[in-house]
């Protein structure tokens, strides 16, 4: 393969578990916490309801929860240490324009952050490897 190729298909990986990481947050909570409720009056409008305190929550669709449970088979073939980083990174990227943390995840790891990035574009390249075997 040629290195635009391979560099091409890194991104690509990189951006597929970027989308997994904002995939799993669009999920819900693991614990459901029980309310107790009443039925309230019902108004005439449905219009009635909306005020500036509603949040609209949106939620993943079914092509994209099959994506990140994909994007966790993948990952399951690699080491412990290359999943860890590799989901880090996409979680700190998930909703950065400007791309993941490095500095930050070098502290966390004790390590520099150009240090980070290298082990975790060799982590997706060992990921690459696994896929194409």
């Amino acid at each position: 393969m040629e290195k635009h190729s391979i560099d091409r298909q890194l991104d690509k990986l990189h951006e597929f578990f970027v989308s997994a990481a904002i995939t799993e947050s669009r999920l819900p909570g693991s614990k459901r916490l029980n309310n107790i409720t009443y039925w309230p009056d019902i108004k005439p409008d449905w219009l009635s309801y909306a005020s500036e305190s509603t949040k609209v929550r949106i939620l993943a669709t079914s092509e994209q929860i099959d994506d990140y449970y994909q994007a966790i088979k993948w990952s399951e073939k690699i080491e412990l240490s290359e999943r860890k980083l590799i989901w880090a990174v996409a979680f700190s990227a998930r909703f950065s324009n400007r791309g993941a943390k490095w500095t930050k995840l070098g502290r966390m790891l004790n390590m520099d952050r150009r240090s980070v990035k290298k082990k975790y574009y060799q982590a997706l390249t060992s990921l690459l490897l696994v896929l194409y075997e």
